[in-house]
């Protein structure tokens, strides 16, 4: 990509993090943005949610996120689990005081790992169903246990608030600025693929080369999908437009008419002689 007259190559990151709390804190519902009850089918102890920050454009922070299930025949596998993140968000119920009380616990698990000894990652934590009103927890509490542990902040979430994935937004660009304190964002959008319907609709319509047939690249696909250059914003938003505009072709006229993306490779071949 150009910015400013130079050649930038964008970033790309892998990021591990570890999401904990007491069992029916919301910490599950906080990732996926709605209410859910997940069965530990898979009796793992743990399941794995992608989260991807695009900032600055083009550079991308992939979140791996372990959220570790509340079971206590789980509990000794949990800092095995902790093995190499770079952050955690440890979550607690407002209307829940004991989810309070188990802080310490999950704090413990964090930092009695080797690395995290090391690197001192960030933890932060999150005060789940906000929208209800018998808050048992209070701001003093929790700032005191913040300024006590050294803690990297908090928030407030509910999934019922119109602003919940702005404060998504907020939390996950916190953690990236402390990860890497001497990175700069100056824009930044939190992306979740398998939830984009829009995304999904047009990964399905430009899947495959209208050159060769072939299939295309996801992760080429997605990196246009969700740029935020301005030219291919625009470029994008045409496409849409097109996508939209071939539901109404005759069927007569998919015999004659090639709608799509050309892979890289047929890109190279006749575009980028």
């Amino acid at each position: 990509m150009f910015k400013g007259g130079a050649f930038k190559i964008p970033k790309s990151f892998k990021l591990k993090m570890m999401v904990g709390g007491s069992a029916g804190c919301g910490k599950s519902s906080f990732l996926l943005g709605k209410s859910v009850i997940e069965r530990d089918f898979n009796q793992l102890g743990v399941s794995f949610k992608p989260i991807e920050c695009v900032t600055n454009e083009e550079d991308s922070f992939k979140f791996i996120v372990w959220d570790l299930k509340t079971k206590e025949r789980f509990r000794f596998l949990y800092p095995i689990f902790c093995k190499g993140i770079c952050s955690a968000l440890l979550c607690f119920d407002v209307s829940n005081y004991e989810s309070f009380k188990e802080l310490p616990y999950w704090i413990k698990i964090v930092r009695d790992n080797e690395k995290t000894q090391l690197f001192n990652i960030p933890i932060v934590l999150i005060g789940t169903k906000r929208d209800l009103k018998n808050h048992v927890v209070l701001n003093e509490d929790v700032n005191k246990l913040v300024e006590n542990y050294k803690l990297d902040g908090v928030f407030y979430t509910s999934i019922y608030n119109s602003d919940r994935k702005k404060k998504k937004e907020a939390i996950f660009k916190h953690l990236i600025e402390r990860i890497r304190p001497f990175y700069q964002i100056h824009d930044f959008d939190l992306i979740i693929p398998k939830d984009d319907e829009k995304f999904k609709e047009f990964i399905d319509f430009f899947s495959i080369c209208p050159i060769c047939k072939n299939k295309n690249h996801f992760e080429s696909l997605k990196s246009f999908f969700y740029s935020r250059v301005p030219g291919l914003v625009e470029m994008k938003k045409r496409l849409l437009e097109l996508m939209e505009e071939s539901r109404d072709y005759d069927e007569i006229y998919y015999n004659k008419i090639s709608l799509g993306i050309p892979c890289c490779s047929c890109f190279k071949k006749y575009f980028n002689e």
